[in-house]
């Protein structure tokens, strides 16, 4: 088999290659063309992190055919304390941003064209170390580094919203706490004559409705900080400090809601204001749901809007037939209490951290 490397600069050119190999059964919508050119746009604007790295697509070919895609960053200058920072090797495009299940592009898995991967990209820039992050559990890839180079990893939590047959299943498979919730914010809303709407858009929104997510979004991440800075010990603290420094250098920056056009928002109004939000981006069919961002404002809390409402939104995927028709959320990495709440469960991606040595380990 044979490997071609492409640079971020000719991305556009795998466009037919990358729509041939998508289609895989064990591709999710953060494999996609459409996701990947939406990084790709962000990673040539961060001039200052590519100086320690350098962002690449690997394609290999049996014969003419090509049969897998690696997009894959050089991190030419390491800085690794403890468990906390990033090694000299090599990384998925995409990590510790918004790229919540990582994966090589195939339509079907093919060990051979795995290996050579890993041997003409150790061999090219003459280091042998992976760090692949968040590969999902149940995939080839996932099974075949077990199977080839190390059985060590650690575990990243997320959860998956697969709906049972009827909405009454689904309702008992809420949290005490949950339905608790639900009933008490219907409860305030008729109490203060507080009326939402909620709508499902799939249509990209305007720039100033994604500015007003992101607004939303940075009060749920700047209490979460408080909070953190609150409860946290010194040398969490310290660590957490150090770990934000590395990410600076590094990682890819969280504005992807401002790039990528296959997306879905949830939103819950009160006057034609946003009240809450779900948003994220979607697969192929249009059946999944990846869940990305979540916000609510802060003077609506009291009334739980997200979870009121995105409840009555799956009672309506109930009545109408998208239930049965496959229709799934994802809500991605983290083990949030809320996504459990739900009705989630967990699922599990796995990190690797290993040495390519054409050997089993």
């Amino acid at each position: 088999m044979d490997a071609k490397f492409y640079s971020c600069e000719e991305f556009e050119d795998l466009k037919n290659i990358w729509n041939q190999l998508e289609i895989g059964e064990e591709m999710t919508a953060f494999q996609s063309y459409e996701w990947y050119n939406s990084l790709n746009k962000l990673i040539k604007r961060e001039t200052r992190r590519n100086i320690f790295r350098e962002c690449f697509y690997v394609v290999v070919y049996e014969g003419e055919k090509p049969v897998m895609i690696a997009p894959l960053q050089y991190v030419k200058v390491g800085i690794k304390y403890s468990f906390i920072g990033i090694k000299r090797g090599f990384y998925f495009i995409g990590r510790n941003g918004y790229t919540d299940y990582c994966n090589f592009i195939y339509k079907d898995f093919n060990e051979k064209a795995a290996e050579t991967i890993f041997r003409e990209v150790s061999k090219k820039f003459k280091t042998n170390f992976f760090g692949l992050e968040l590969v999902p559990e149940n995939t080839s890839l996932s099974k075949y580094i077990q199977e080839e180079y190390t059985r060590h990893f650690t575990i990243t939590g997320a959860a998956n919203l697969e709906f049972p047959d009827t909405f009454d299943e689904y309702h008992k498979n809420l949290s005490k706490n949950m339905r608790q919730n639900i009933r008490t914010s219907f409860n305030r809303q008729n109490r203060d004559g507080i009326q939402f709407k909620y709508e499902m858009k799939y249509e990209p929104l305007s720039i100033e409705a994604r500015k007003i997510l992101m607004e939303i979004r940075s009060g749920r991440v700047a209490a979460k900080r408080e909070n953190f800075r609150k409860n946290a010990s010194l040398k969490s603290k310290i660590t957490n400090t150090y770990s934000n420094i590395v990410k600076s250098i590094f990682d890819v920056s969280h504005d992807i809601i401002f790039e990528n056009l296959n997306t879905w928002t949830f939103l819950v109004t009160k006057d034609d204001e946003i009240a809450s939000f779900l948003w994220g981006i979607k697969d192929l069919t249009s059946k999944k749901h990846y869940v990305i961002y979540a916000g609510v404002d802060k003077k609506y809390e009291w009334y739980s809007p997200n979870n009121a409402y995105f409840y009555k939104y799956i009672e309506d995927l109930y009545n109408n037939g998208s239930v049965e028709n496959g229709v799934i959320f994802d809500f991605t990495r983290g083990n949030e209490k809320y996504k459990f709440d739900l009705g989630c469960k967990e699922r599990k991606c796995l990190n690797y951290n290993f040495r390519y040595t054409h050997q089993k380990q």
